[in-house]
C-alpha cells in the first residue's frame, strides 16, 4: 500500500472521507427515528456525490431513502470518470470503469489526475467536470471518459439519456 503525506494525503483523505459520510449520513438518518418517534426524512434533500469512493448505486438508495416517497430523485446526482481509481476500484467505489497502473502513478504523484479534477479543474488537467470559459477545459478524449446519473439513471453522453 502506497501513503501521501502532506498536503495530498490531507486532500485525499478529506474528499475520501467526505464520500463516505455523505453515504453514512444518509443511512444514519434513514434509521434513527426523531423526536416523535419518526424516521427523519427530507424531500427537499439534493445532493451531488462526485468522484465516488462509494458505488453510485448504493449513494442513490441511501439519498432516496432519506428523500423518502415525495423526494424529487432527480436532485440525486452522481459523477466519476470511468478511468478514477478511487470510483472504479474494487477496493473504492466499485464503480464500471477501468484504471491503469499509469493512472494509479498519476493520482499518487500530481495534482492533477482524473480523481482531483473534478469542479472546474486546476492547471494540466486532461478532465474537467464543469469547465469554465476563463478556465481550463481539459481535453475531449480525457472530459468524454466522465459518467453522470441522475435519480439513479445514467444521464451521460454516452448512455441512452442525453443531458439538458
Amino acid at each position: 500500500m502506497i501513503f501521501r503525506t502532506g498536503e495530498k494525503a490531507a486532500r485525499d483523505a478529506e474528499f475520501f472521507n467526505t464520500l463516505l459520510v455523505q453515504e453514512s449520513a444518509f443511512t444514519i438518518l434513514a434509521n434513527r427515528p426523531n423526536e416523535n418517534g419518526k424516521i427523519y426524512t427530507n424531500p427537499s434533500l439534493t445532493v451531488q456525490g462526485v468522484g465516488g469512493a462509494a458505488n453510485v448505486n448504493s449513494y442513490y438508495k441511501a439519498a432516496a431513502i432519506v428523500q423518502g416517497p415525495k423526494g424529487d430523485r432527480s436532485k440525486i446526482t452522481s459523477s466519476y470518470y470511468s478511468d478514477d481509481i478511487v470510483a472504479t476500484s474494487f477496493l473504492a467505489g466499485g464503480n464500471p470503469g477501468a484504471w491503469t497502473l499509469k493512472g494509479l502513478w498519476q493520482v499518487i504523484t500530481t495534482e492533477y489526475s482524473m480523481h482531483s479534477c473534478y469542479g472546474t479543474g486546476q492547471k494540466d488537467c486532461a478532465q474537467v467536470q464543469n469547465p469554465l470559459s476563463s478556465g481550463y477545459q481539459g481535453t475531449p478524449e480525457g472530459n468524454a471518459t466522465l459518467i453522470q446519473y441522475r435519480g439513479g439513471e445514467r444521464v451521460d453522453a454516452k448512455s441512452n439519456e442525453l443531458l439538458p
